[in-house]
């Protein structure tokens, strides 16, 4: 399966877990994941930047991805109300428990990943995913380094990624430390939105961006799940 075939959430969540042990690594990952999505929706044009209005998104009051976690997205969000800061909307997504297993889920349908049920601490039980076809971590690696490492222009969709994967620490748990170090002006750059084509969607996904870093840094800050 190619990369592009798969939604930013189910890109962001390779990045994110262990090849062989299938369980999740670096900080505030499900935050992460709450932004991949709203990215991914805004992408889609389901979500969209309020014109004149700074960071304040709206999403279309009906209709489906036929993406679990996608929806599920949308559901939250509509839930309480059709427009909303990005900051809000992030913090309301990736609060939720459990967030995160539709992703992983989706990409077992896709025979990306296994599943498989774990012991640990001697009497607990969990699940993990492990890799189960290697072909599109490898592709989207490929991809994203080939944006870090060259010089041009960016797609929204590598730049979401990369910025969300450097906030969360998964960079420099996927590629090598000495070119992340080499090219870390360019990767500060891509994660700030300057090399992003010029799209309708850039400034709302820059909030987007934004609005995990403050939802990673605030953890205090509580959203009403109701």
């Amino acid at each position: 399966m190619a990369s592009s075939d798969l939604t930013l959430p189910e890109e962001l969540m390779l990045l994110a877990l262990s090849d062989r042990k299938g369980v999740k690594r670096g900080q505030f990952v499900d935050m992460a994941l709450a932004g991949a999505g709203l990215s991914e929706l805004l992408l889609r044009g389901i979500v969209y930047e309020l014109p004149g209005e700074k960071n304040k998104l709206a999403v279309k009051p009906e209709g489906r991805t036929g993406d679990v976690f996608l929806d599920r997205c949308l559901e939250i969000i509509r839930a309480k109300g059709l427009e909303g800061q990005a900051k809000t909307w992030v913090q309301r997504i990736g609060s939720r428990s459990g967030i995160s297993k539709p992703v992983s889920e989706a990409l077992v349908q896709k025979h990306v990943l296994t599943r498989e049920r774990q012991k640990y601490l001697w009497f607990f039980e969990r699940t993990v995913y492990p890799e189960m076809d290697p072909s599109a971590e490898l592709r989207l690696k490929e991809r994203l380094a080939s944006a870090m490492f060259s010089t041009g222009m960016v797609s929204p969709r590598d730049a979401v990624l990369i910025a969300l994967a450097n906030q969360t620490g998964l960079l420099r748990l996927n590629f090598d430390t000495a070119l992340l170090k080499e090219h870390k002006a360019r990767i500060k750059e891509i994660s700030k939105g300057d090399h992003l084509a010029a799209t309708a969607a850039v400034d709302a996904i820059r909030a987007v961006q934004t609005a995990v870093m403050i939802a990673a840094i605030m953890p205090g800050v509580v959203v009403s799940a109701s």
